[in-house]
């Protein structure tokens, strides 16, 4: 399906005389899930993630785990209605299990909530590194504002891994996968490596530079991933950068 779509965009972005430049497909590229693998690796030793039992959400019929568009409900943030792990409205982000009225996806039932083993990123432990980015990037002060609401939690950790059979494996940790976003971002890089070999520019996925600016066009429901939780996992796993995005 994803091969099939992809086709079809090109194609009729091709019928507006929209040049797309460089698409890289990742699906079959062995590269790719070697440096994602990489990048899983280096993100597990920052001090910044912890191994924790936490809770998750489940559904009460099929018991499966629910996250992401699994799961709808309330959000904690602003009480308005909020997908799994993002409210589209106010854009805060959340852990599923506390949703209110949550609304499972697979099933009639009220979800249940459990307990699942997982790593997870301490973003309490990032934010000097997201408040540096903020200002260097000179974000729109919704942003910020997003920022600010986040840091008055206090203690917040989201999971990097979950439990599912969509998406690369998580080294280590049988039955569950890296999370899309923290994938995402990563592959954003090894994308610009890919583009580089076709400007002739040696640019390395493993070692990207200061000179990088990274400018994404997306609507104000991206804003917790792209422009606070990326700087927080580009910082831990390369130390040496300081992105601008």
């Amino acid at each position: 399906m994803a091969r099939y779509y992809a086709d079809e965009i090109c194609a009729t972005l091709a019928l507006l005389d929209c040049d797309v430049h460089s698409f890289q497909p990742t699906m079959g590229d062995d590269g790719y899930g070697e440096f994602q693998a990489a990048c899983f690796r280096s993100l597990l030793s920052s001090t910044a993630v912890d191994l924790r039992q936490s809770p998750a959400l489940f559904d009460a019929v099929t018991g499966h785990y629910l996250y992401e568009p699994d799961v709808s409900g309330l959000c904690p943030d602003c009480g308005g209605s909020a997908g799994g792990n993002i409210c589209e409205e106010c854009g805060a982000p959340n852990l599923c299990h506390d949703l209110g009225a949550a609304r499972s996806r697979q099933s009639a039932e009220a979800p249940l909530v459990g307990s699942v083993r997982r790593p997870e990123l301490a973003l309490d432990r990032c934010y000097d590194n997201i408040d540096r980015h903020l200002r260097a990037s000179g974000v729109p002060l919704r942003i910020l504002d997003l920022f600010a609401r986040l840091r008055r939690r206090g203690n917040f950790s989201v999971p990097i891994t979950h439990p599912s059979d969509w998406g690369l494996p998580a080294e280590g940790f049988p039955g569950q996968v890296i999370w899309v976003w923290p994938e995402m971002a990563f592959g954003f890089l090894y994308n610009i490596q890919a583009l580089g070999r076709l400007l002739g520019r040696d640019w390395k996925a493993e070692m990207p530079g200061n000179d990088w600016q990274i400018v994404h066009f997306f609507g104000f429901d991206n804003s917790f991933y792209h422009a606070l939780l990326y700087p927080a996992l580009y910082a831990e796993v390369f130390s040496h950068w300081t992105p601008r995005i």
